[in-house]
């Protein structure tokens, strides 16, 4: 507990004696003199102001609740002109134990007061005595003679706390040497008052380690233990969390010391076990892209279904067994809201928005740690890193931050007559001065949902390249239409034409009032060229079509692809 003095100063007029010729009495005040603020005798006052005296001392808590503390705070003067030195303060040997000296000064200084902190905890209804002694340098004293001050309080029962501790003790089990296991105690009240944990105490003269280890303390706290301003109140509990880190084979004992203000519990053991054993081992990699083992190896696309295996993992002994399986994504693409599809198979794939496949271009890593058959967990980091990269020329992905909301993605070609034509006649672009229309005199050339999915069949998909073939090499395709919430929805086009594409959001409909965030992210030859974030407003609000950017393709011949930012009047591409 960290200790924190308040002092107080007053005037002591030694100079005054001096003048009077009271040498007597200036002698008694140059050596170091104590006042207790709860003695009664002899009086010791300064100007008037009665500071205590050195006997007839007590402290009178009355009556305290069973396991509440109660604190008293004491003043301590030193009414001299030197430092008093508080040598010690103590309780008697037959004090009752319900006592506690809480804060107590080291010395102080001349004309300056400091606090004696005294707390009084009943655990028995009933009367209990103590005595505290304060030893100090002080004059007005005989030679190691202390101030003693009586200590009388009453214990009454009022309710009380009552521990229950759940495991009883901490039995971590196998434990791979290097890992660190973790026991979780519930540290339960079921009585009616507030449970004070004291102390904890890890007793190292309990601790038996295997003759190979080098560790004193093998068993420890996760994080800050509870102390006693952790209370626990009435029907509560807490969680106290054990490690053990093994560093040898062989087995591991210790002892864990609780001191509580539950009368019937004051002292608690909790003891503590493990055995360090070989590790099993973590085997991870790919096993298959789109159903097919024989492509492990090749480049992944978004929307691939990505399926990883543990199946080499090796259990610690020869004859034993993986039977456990932990997977979990450590890192995916900003946006994606891919899961794991069986996180606790041999096996597993990904999923989102209810089909298999990972969501969006980026880099993917995934975790995993086996459990053989003799409860030990794998401790080798066993990770699988893949990336995504689109392969089309050009990949332009949505994705929004709500689970809620329909947003659709279009692009559209710019046609003969220059125009940006959508196809969809709600959409109201945000922009002030538009680039796109949805009355148009040439040709309709947008890309989006009604059109543009490769099972919609109610319309024809647009002719980019002008093959006079819809859904060749150089047209788009829009692989996902999400109506639900988050996306993605990506359109491709694996061999772009010469020409300028505009990339569109629009808010269809959500169920909810307010605007949605979309991000935007547009890909050259599998590379993210540019990113673009916009809440839109719902349908019916003022504009509920964001012009995002204009893709320039020129012939590969001719120039490099450009792409401008509609929402600045600066010139990006000054070649179109």
């Amino acid at each position: 507990m960290q200790q924190r003095h308040a002092y107080y100063r007053f005037f002591i007029p030694f100079l005054a004696l001096f003048a009077l010729g009271c040498a007597e009495e200036a002698l008694k005040e140059i050596a170091p003199r104590i006042a207790v603020s709860v003695c009664e005798t002899p009086v010791v006052s300064v100007d008037g102001k009665v500071l205590g005296g050195v006997a007839d001392c007590e402290v009178a808590f009355g009556q305290a609740d069973i396991s509440v503390r109660a604190t008293q705070e004491i003043t301590v003067s030193n009414p001299s002109s030197v430092e008093l030195v508080i040598d010690s303060v103590v309780l008697s040997e037959d004090s009752d134990p319900s006592y506690r000296i809480d804060l107590a000064p080291e010395s102080i200084g001349p004309g300056l007061s400091a606090v004696l902190q005294i707390s009084f905890r009943p655990n028995f209804e009933s009367s209990l005595e103590g005595e505290a002694y304060i030893y100090s340098n002080a004059k007005n004293l005989g030679q190691d003679e202390a101030v003693v001050i009586k200590l009388t309080g009453t214990g009454v029962d009022n309710g009380l706390p009552a521990l229950e501790l759940v495991p009883s003790d901490c039995d971590f089990g196998n434990v791979a040497v290097g890992g660190i296991g973790q026991c979780d105690i519930a540290v339960r009240n079921t009585g009616n008052r507030a449970l004070v944990i004291d102390s904890l105490e890890l007793l190292n003269s309990e601790t038996i380690v295997p003759p190979e280890s080098e560790l004193d303390e093998p068993f420890g706290f996760f994080g800050r233990a509870p102390t006693e301003n952790d209370a626990i109140e009435a029907g509560q509990e807490l969680t106290l969390s054990m490690r053990f880190t093994p560093d040898a084979l062989g087995g591991y004992y210790g002892q864990l010391k609780a001191v509580t203000n539950d009368p019937n519990q004051t002292e608690v053991s909790i003891g503590l076990e493990g055995v360090g054993v070989n590790p099993p081992t973590a085997t991870c990699g790919i096993k298959s892209i789109n159903g097919d083992a024989s492509a492990v190896g090749n480049d992944i696309e978004p929307l691939d279904d990505v399926v990883l295996t543990g199946e080499a993992s090796e259990a610690s002994v020869s004859e034993g067994n993986i039977v456990g399986y932990e997977w979990e994504i450590v890192h995916q693409p900003g946006g994606s809201n891919v899961t794991l599809s069986s996180p606790t198979e041999v096996d597993t794939g990904f999923s989102f928005a209810g089909r298999s496949g990972i969501d969006l271009a980026g880099t993917y890593v995934v975790r995993l740690t086996v459990t053989d058959d003799l409860g030990t967990r794998s401790i080798n980091d066993c990770t699988v890193e893949f990336e995504a990269i689109p392969t089309d020329t050009i990949h332009v992905q949505l994705v929004w931050d709500t689970s809620y909301g329909d947003m659709d993605l279009h692009m559209t070609k710019k046609n003969s007559q220059n125009e940006y034509c959508i196809g969809w006649s709600s959409a109201t672009p945000t922009s002030s001065t538009p680039q796109s229309t949805t009355n148009c005199s040439g040709e309709q050339l947008d890309c989006y949902w009604s059109n543009c999915k490769p099972t919609s069949s109610s319309n024809s998909p647009p002719d980019w390249d002008a093959d006079g073939v819809s859904r060749s090499s150089g047209d788009p395709s829009l692989d996902i239409d999400d109506l639900t919430g988050y996306g993605p929805e990506n359109i491709n086009i694996d061999e772009a034409v010469n020409g300028s594409y505009l990339v569109g959001i629009h808010h269809f409909s959500s169920p909810q009032s307010g605007g949605i965030g979309n991000t935007v992210r547009i890909y050259l030859y599998g590379q993210l060229q540019a990113e673009f974030y916009n809440v839109l407003e719902p349908v019916g609000e003022q504009g509920n079509f964001w012009e995002v950017a204009i893709v320039h393709w020129p012939d590969p011949e001719t120039g490099v692809p450009c792409i401008e930012d509609l929402s600045t009047s600066h010139l990006e591409c000054p070649d179109y």
